[in-house]
């Protein structure tokens, strides 16, 4: 034959070709001799999606805390990468912006899952707790608001739980007004007389180890408190 003259691609061989881009290519190389009889051939290929789209949840965060019923929003993304296929599909537990589970007390998690068009799936699972709620008020009612001088006074200590939730280890400590000395302390069953001194001789400690259920009452402690001489003692709540 006459010999090549020239053989010419797309890109020079040994070069790269386009994989910048998606979908359906063609490269194209052509043989001319010197004769100038051309020949030309065409080869098709096709760029596929292969990276996973990215999954971000904003919320919760991995390891929150929350109280029993709190109101949480669920916040997460679901992007894919420059060029790509496009998101197809981004799933939660529950919709972007919608109340995640805190009715269930104990660890909890939150999936998001991310889906692109060519079919990669990234998946993201956040734990998080759900803890107690318990809504504890102290009453304490004194046997005389006024009592005199060497009088023996007594205090009963009420520990009410308004809940939702059962509370467990529970410590109330009582401060003792000015001028009265305490005596004694007789805890309601369930409960025990911590008693610490450290300069604090006023001030007794009660604690449950017990539950204390929603909507109930608990008498904590009956003490005997005498006043001392040369002062008056005034009980306050």
């Amino acid at each position: 034959g006459s010999g090549i003259a020239s053989c010419i691609g797309d890109v020079a061989d040994g070069s790269a070709i386009d994989t910048a881009t998606l979908g359906a290519k063609t490269f194209t190389v052509t043989g001319t001799d010197v004769a100038g009889n051309a020949t030309v051939v065409i080869n098709n290929y096709t760029v596929v999606d292969v990276t996973p789209p990215g999954v971000v949840i904003t919320t919760p965060p991995d390891g929150a805390s929350y109280d029993h019923g709190q109101v949480v929003l669920a916040a997460y993304t679901c992007t894919d990468e420059a060029g790509g296929s496009g998101i197809a599909s981004c799933v939660g537990d529950v919709a972007d912006g919608s109340a995640i589970d805190t009715a269930t007390l104990g660890a909890q998690s939150f999936t998001a899952t991310g889906t692109d068009n060519a079919g990669n799936i990234t998946v993201v699972t956040h734990g998080y707790t759900v803890t107690p709620l318990a809504d504890l008020l102290v009453a304490k009612d004194p046997s005389s608001p006024t009592p005199n001088e060497g009088d023996s006074i007594s205090y009963v200590l009420t520990v009410t739980n308004s809940g939702p939730d059962t509370a467990t280890g529970v410590q109330v400590t009582d401060g003792l007004p000015t001028g009265v000395s305490f005596v004694s302390a007789t805890p309601s069953p369930g409960w025990r007389q911590l008693q610490r001194r450290h300069g604090l001789a006023n001030t007794k400690h009660h604690s449950c180890g017990s539950r204390m259920d929603p909507r109930r009452n608990y008498s904590l402690a009956r003490g005997s408190s005498p006043a001392p001489p040369q002062s008056t003692a005034r009980s306050t709540a």
